[in-house]
């Protein structure tokens, strides 16, 4: 069986990291920012300046923290990317025997294939960040629709 691209042995480990981080972990970040900072309490006087009321309104700069997540999201997406092309042309360098260090488990002759089918590693983390990025939308939704913006 071939190594998979999520193989601790692999020299783009650390871009992977690196990339997961940015993907989920700044995004959440951006995120929880937007969440903490988009509603902001003003007192409303009279004109005996008594407080009357405090009225929650939106706050227009957290909008950068909201936005601030996409290009979190794109340079995570970038770095998970170079990772899994660097593993699959190293992949494809010990294939055809072109490596000077031969993966363990990876066969040489060039008329096999390890692909063994099913979905890839890379095709998962691309599903799991659609659904994120989903989720990002439904709950940025359900903000809006709660009355926060008005």
């Amino acid at each position: 069986m071939g190594t998979t691209s999520t193989n601790s042995e692999s020299p783009y480990q650390m871009l992977r990291t690196w990339g997961m981080i940015f993907t989920y972990g700044l995004t959440l970040v951006c995120l929880v920012a937007f969440a903490c900072t988009c509603v902001e309490s003003v007192k409303v006087y009279n004109e005996h300046y008594d407080v009357i009321r405090v009225d929650k309104v939106f706050n227009p700069i957290s909008l950068v923290y909201l936005f601030s997540c996409v290009p979190t999201l794109a340079f995570g997406a970038l770095l998970s990317g170079v990772a899994n092309i660097g593993d699959d042309v190293s992949a494809l360098k010990s294939l055809y025997g072109r490596n000077s260090e031969p993966t363990e488990g990876a066969n040489t002759s060039a008329g096999t294939s390890t692909n063994t089918g099913g979905v890839k590693p890379a095709d998962k983390s691309t599903a799991y960040l659609l659904i994120f990025g989903g989720v990002i939308i439904l709950l940025i939704v359900f903000v809006a629709v709660s009355g926060v913006f008005k």
